[in-house]
Parts: structure tokens; C-alpha cells; sequence
């Protein structure tokens, strides 16, 4: 963070010596306007609870700036308004009226592994993703229809495992090598790592191929042979890297990734099959099952993954080392979000192709409602009042953390990845049978119903947005005894602590 002052005369700076404050750790970020020095740094954006991109402010007029020294170093700065509230209060190394050489030598790295700030998406990155895995999706449609088409019996249907592995390897095996080396060995997977996961993954593709599995299975195989031959492979070379690391302890927080993700996937791709044959009998009943199950799904997700971090990393270092924060955790809980919302858009579109119904409607504005109450706390604080009731001590299971904060974070940019490959099915049938009616068996969006649902999730998903980032309806309150649970002094750097959410970086 950068303050800008007057100069070394500036009467509004003062140094104070407070050897009390040695334990402390304070993080109030300011809310004031980026400098223009900042503004050279790079973009820099807020939201409600987060900030992306360096914090470099100027300090005004009205303002004091006061750095406490504890130990002969400066370890904490407060800027205070004129009527003396905290505008800012965080820690950390502190350096006044920093040169040029300073600037450019001094390292900044963040010391503490479980202090690190949490990495985020970008949104412009986020376009251009998006764009180019529509355009891969569209063409991968096209293919698969084209062959689909002319296949007999008894034939291979090799283009299946085909275009599943290129998927799967051109835009989904980086961020899962990324997290799960960072999680089972500390360190960034390498070239030769890569390539031996990568072999591994083909060769399973193949078996699959041949024995002709299904595209799901097929993925789960593929997912088999990366973590097989790649963080595993990283593991065994990086041993001499890290003497205190230890190989129980880094299994089980990567299992708990994999429980969280892969397991998750699983989960949730049942419940789509159940709700779809739920539709035939008992539509009021799937009707309200598909919300509520995907919402029970990721809130539990969630907390798993919260509590695995407490319990399997947090509380084992340094035997588990690595940066855990800028890519596991975040990858986590974005996963948690896209694979429950992509198992409500399937579970609709599929049963308005199969049915031909508008069922889906009623299941639609549930999770509308769901979903904004979640996002702005309400359901929490409301489940933070029944459980007070019930005993003091489980209110904590409630409180708002960094990791609900940064779960509601990701869901901003999660949400809308889920259309790409229905929407890219609907232009793939659109350009190969040059059929625009809305129903028959060549219908871009299979009938009329089916078509309505992918149109009216999607204006729902950005009104959803709309009210939760724009606070069209109030956020819900959090009163101080939220924010004091119980934990030890060693969980003050626990990533679960609401004052443990700090910056996030864009990846």
C-alpha cells in the first residue's frame, strides 16, 4: 500500500512507540480514491468487501497519519480523520518517504503463507475466455453432430474421446495442475510434470475411448492420469526443496481439493439425473428439489473446504508448505458456484427438452431468490440468530468469513460460464441444419420451452447481479457479536477469519 504525503516536513505524519501493539495485526484498507500514482501501478477496483489491485491513496487535508513503532521498526500505520475516526488501520512492513532505489530493490513479498492475498479473475479476461471457449464449443458441436450423423453400427465412435480430451487438455488441465501441485507439493507444476500428467491422461483417454465410455466417465479417467502423473511426479522431485514438508498431511489437503471439486462435480451430476427423472411423476416435487439441493451442495462445499483448511493446513505448517491463496483456495470455491449452477441450467434445459414443459419456472425464480438472499447475507444472519438459540457456541458455524466473502466474489464472474456450452449447442444446430423454427427435430433450441429457459436464466443470472453488486435491497446486518467467534491466538492468519480476507490479486 502507498500513502502520499507532503514530504519528510509533512506536520500531519507522526511516528508513536507502542510496544503493546506486538501482537496485533490490523487490516482496515482505505476507501478513498486511487492516486494518481496508483493509477499508474495498474487498474485498481473495490467491491463491498474486497479490493483488487495495489491500494495507493493520497492523504488529504483533514486527515493525520500516525505509524507505530514496535521494536525499533514500523510495524503499523492508522490514517485518522479530523474527528478522529480510523479511516485506515493495517500492518506490516512500514518505510517512509521511499526513493526510487528503494522502491525498485526492496522485497515486498508477504512472509506469512497464510497471509497472502487471494487470487481473483479479471474481467476483461473473463470476455476473452469466454469468447474464445464459445467459439471452441460451437466447432466442437458442429463435429460432433457431423459424425453423429454418419456413424453405423458397430462402428468406434472415436471423435467422443477425441474432442473430450482436447477439451479437457487445452481448457481444463491448467488450473487443476495448478491447484492440485500447490496443495500436494507446495510448488508450481513444471514442463516435465506437465508432460507426464499429460500422458497419463492420454492414455487412460484411450482405454476410455476404445471401451466406449460415456463423455463424464470418460472426464473422470482423463482427471485420473493428470493427478497420477503430475503433482504426484512433482512431489517425488521437489523433495529436496522442502526438508519439513510431509507427505500425510499434504495427501489429505489435496484429497479434501479433490472432495471439493471432483467430488462435488459428482454429487451434483446425481442430482440432475434425479431431478430429470423426478420431472416424469413429480414435477412439484423436483420443482422445489433442484434449488434447494444445489444450494445445500455449495453451502456444505463450502464450509468443507473451510474447515479442511483450518484443520489440514492452517494448523500443520510448515509441513504443508506453498502459497495455498492464490490459486487452490480461490479455484475451490469457484468450482463449488459453477458446478452447482451448471447442474440447475442443465437440469432445466435438459427437462424442458425432454418434457416440452415450462416446470422449469417455478424451480427458476426459487433459485433467483436463493441466491440473492445467500449473496447478501441474509440467510446467514438469520441462521446465525436460530443457532444462538439453540447454543451460544453454534452461532459460530454462521458468522460471515473470508471464505463466504471470497465464495461471493467469485460468483460475480462464475455464474456465466455455464451458458457457453448450451448456448454453443443451440448455434451449432443453428449453423449445421439451417433450421430457425422453434420446434421439430432440428430446432436450434431442440422446442420452444427449452429455448424460453436458456433465454430467461440468463436475463435472470444478470438481474441477480444487478440488485446484489448495485445493493438494490439491503445487505443484511452484522452485529459485533458476529465478528467475535472463539478462536485461539494461532488462528489469527486462518484465511476463515473475517479480518484474515485481505486484498485479492488478479490471475
Amino acid at each position: 500500500m502507498h500513502i502520499q504525503t507532503r514530504g519528510l516536513d509533512d506536520d500531519r505524519v507522526s511516528v508513536l512507540a507502542f510496544e503493546e501493539l506486538d501482537t496485533c495485526f490490523f487490516w482496515q484498507p482505505p476507501q478513498m480514491q486511487t492516486s494518481k500514482f496508483g493509477k499508474r501501478l495498474g487498474p485498481s477496483f473495490r467491491t463491498y468487501w474486497s479490493k483488487t489491485g495495489p491500494d495507493a491513496v493520497e492523504l488529504l487535508d483533514s486527515q493525520r497519519l500516525q505509524i507505530y513503532m514496535v521494536g525499533g521498526q514500523m510495524r503499523h500505520l492508522r490514517i485518522l480523520e479530523s474527528s478522529d475516526s480510523i479511516a485506515a488501520e493495517v500492518s506490516g512492513f512500514v518505510v517512509r518517504n521511499v526513493d526510487a532505489e528503494m522502491a525498485r530493490e526492496l522485497s515486498v513479498d508477504v512472509a506469512s503463507q497464510d497471509l497472502k492475498a487471494c487470487g481473483t479473475f479479471s474481467f476483461r479476461y473473463m470476455v476473452l475466455s469466454t469468447l474464445i471457449l464459445l467459439a471452441w464449443h460451437v466447432t466442437r458441436w458442429i463435429i460432433s453432430i457431423h459424425y453423429e450423423q454418419r456413424a453405423h453400427l458397430g462402428q468406434l465412435p472415436w471423435w467422443r474421446g477425441t474432442l473430450v480430451t482436447i477439451n479437457g487438455v487445452v481448457f481444463c488441465t491448467w488450473g487443476l495442475f495448478e491447484t492440485w501441485s500447490a496443495s500436494l507439493a507446495g510448488e508450481r507444476p513444471t514442463c516435465l510434470t506437465t508432460c507426464v500428467g499429460l500422458l497419463l491422461c492420454f492414455g487412460f483417454a484411450i482405454v476410455g475411448t476404445f471401451a466406449q465410455i460415456a463423455d463424464y466417465p470418460l472426464s473422470l479417467m482423463g482427471l485420473t492420469g493428470l493427478f497420477l502423473g503430475g503433482p504426484t511426479s512433482l512431489y517425488y522431485l521437489t523433495r529436496a526443496n522442502h526438508h519439513q514438508r510431509e507427505l500425510f498431511p499434504c495427501a489429505m489437503w489435496t484429497f479434501a481439493q479433490l472432495m471439493g471439486t471432483v467430488g462435488c462435480s459428482i454429487l451434483l451430476s446425481c442430482i440432475v439425473v434425479f431431478y430429470v427423472l423426478l420431472l416424469e411423476d413429480q414435477v412439484l416435487v423436483a420443482t422445489v428439489l433442484l434449488p434447494l439441493a444445489t444450494a445445500a451442495v455449495e453451502a456444505g462445499t463450502v464450509m468443507g473446504c473451510k474447515l479442511a483448511y483450518k484443520r489440514l493446513v492452517v494448523s500443520r505448517r510448515p509441513a504443508i508448505p506453498g502459497d495455498t491463496s492464490y490459486i487452490a483456495l480461490p479455484y475451490m470455491l469457484i468450482a463449488a458456484h459453477s458446478f452447482c449452477e451448471s447442474a440447475r441450467l442443465v437440469a432445466s434445459f435438459s427437462g424442458a427438452v425432454t418434457s416440452g414443459s415450462f416446470s422449469w419456472v417455478g424451480s427458476a425464480l426459487l433459485t433467483l431468490t436463493l441466491n440473492i438472499l445467500v449473496r447478501l447475507g441474509w440467510t446467514r444472519y438469520l441462521m446465525f440468530l436460530f443457532l444462538r438459540r439453540l447454543h451460544p457456541s453454534l452461532g459460530s458455524l454462521a458468522v460471515p468469513s473470508g471464505w463466504t466473502k471470497l465464495h461471493d466474489e467469485v460468483k460475480i464472474y462464475a455464474g456465466y460460464f455455464r451458458f457457453i456450452v448450451v448456448a454453443s449447442l443451440v448455434c451449432a444446430r443453428a449453423i449445421y441444419y439451417g433450421d430457425m423454427s422453434f420446434d421439430g427435430p432440428k430446432a436450434p433450441a431442440f422446442n420452444f420451452s427449452a429455448g424460453c429457459s436458456l433465454v430467461v436464466l440468463l436475463v435472470l443470472e444478470i438481474l441477480e447481479d444487478k440488485v446484489v453488486i448495485g445493493e438494490l435491497l439491503p445487505m443484511s446486518p452484522i452485529p459485533p457479536e458476529m465478528l467475535h467467534v472463539r478462536t485461539t491466538r494461532r488462528m489469527n492468519s486462518d484465511f476463515g477469519r473475517l479480518h484474515g480476507l485481505l486484498r485479492s490479486r488478479a490471475v
